[in-house]
């Protein structure tokens, strides 16, 4: 497919930490036919994920969830066993 083709020019490990970088970075990733047409968005024009999902899912669990008990040994302290008690339940 010819967007696979396309982020083929782009090195996915480079250290960019804004988005504004990532912009500049592929607008200057290709020179030939043409630079890449970069259409930088904002964040409403995203999708709230969490809203739109949530008529598909319970808030709370339908069902009881019961205690989970918890041991822990570590390697270095082989004589010490680590014991908690935690309910999984939201």
């Amino acid at each position: 497919m010819e967007c696979d083709r396309n982020m083929a020019y782009l090195n996915q490990k480079t250290r960019i930490e804004l988005p504004e970088e990532w912009a500049e970075y592929a607008r200057g990733a290709r020179q030939r036919p043409n630079p890449f047409n970069v259409i930088e968005c904002s964040q409403d024009e995203f999708k709230s994920w969490t809203a739109f999902l949530k008529p598909f899912y319970k808030s709370k669990c339908p069902f009881p969830i019961r205690l989970v008990r918890e041991f822990r040994v570590q390697k270095e302290y082989q004589h010490l066993m680590v014991y908690r008690n935690f309910n999984n339940s939201p």
